[in-house]
């Protein structure tokens, strides 16, 4: 899982406020880590986000079916801020996710989101398309964080790095990784630095920002029932303990 669908800004996983639209994401390896482009942007603070759910979630363009790069549209196909259309997004998505309106933490329900994303070869034709569905949450204090699921595919899951730790809830094993990006200006110039630094698992440089900015991201990832789990936090502000709580409630919920 990894940063690759950080969905764009769609997604500012954070800040489910921001609603670009008509914005296209793309991830591409670069060394061991990875490198986006925002291909086109409507409004700029999601663009870190955007970068991150792109990122994060699908990341990880692998080598399998040669898939060089994941793009995904912000032309939102559903979007609700009603937790009673959890049904409607769903039977738009596809499939069933479990996602509950809270959680023990104190994380609410915000909006419901479901989008498409493609996946490209390196001559750009497109391999294959998949629905994914995002739920964002926030808590009392304004912290957010973003459920990404989509069905579970194997061309998706090749080639992600090896998590940072894991733990088993039942039967079911979670991954939690940290990750390092760093959102510059369309015409940035990689330095030495940032080329040693692509050389190294986890670290994400994403072109579209108006200024360097760079910032750490949780995310957690699981498969049940058929279907890819992804808990985002962007910006690192959770604990791992309390990620992990989550990702429990959500594996364990009847």
């Amino acid at each position: 899982m990894t940063e690759q669908q950080f969905e764009a800004l769609l997604r500012q996983a954070l800040r489910p406020e921001i609603d670009p639209k008509d914005t296209a994401f793309s991830c591409s390896p670069h060394g061991k880590g990875r490198i986006m482009n925002l291909q086109k942007v409507m409004k700029k603070a999601a663009v870190v986000l955007a970068a991150v759910l792109i990122l994060s979630t699908t990341a990880y363009a692998t080598d399998f079916m040669n898939i060089k790069s994941l793009v995904t549209t912000g032309g939102k196909e559903y979007l609700s801020e009603s937790y009673k259309d959890m049904d409607k997004a769903m039977k738009q998505a596809g499939f069933e996710i479990t996602a509950p309106e809270s959680f023990e933490n104190g994380y609410s329900f915000r909006n419901v989101r479901v989008g498409e994303t493609g996946a490209y070869d390196e001559h750009d034709k497109e391999l294959f398309t998949y629905k994914d569905l995002v739920v964002y949450y926030k808590n009392p204090a304004g912290t957010a964080l973003s459920l990404f699921t989509h069905i579970d595919r194997e061309e998706l899951s090749q080639g992600s790095r090896e998590p940072d730790m894991t733990r088993m809830v039942g039967e079911v094993q979670v991954e939690y990784r940290l990750d390092h990006y760093k959102f510059v200006p369309v015409d940035y110039e990689l330095t030495p630095e940032d080329e040693a630094m692509l050389e190294q698992p986890g670290y994400y440089l994403s072109y579209g920002s108006d200024t360097v900015i760079e910032q750490d991201n949780h995310s957690l990832t699981w498969v049940k029932d058929g279907i890819d789990y992804s808990i985002l936090d962007s910006g690192a502000k959770e604990t791992p303990d309390s990620l992990f709580t989550m990702a429990e409630e959500l594996i364990l919920a009847e």
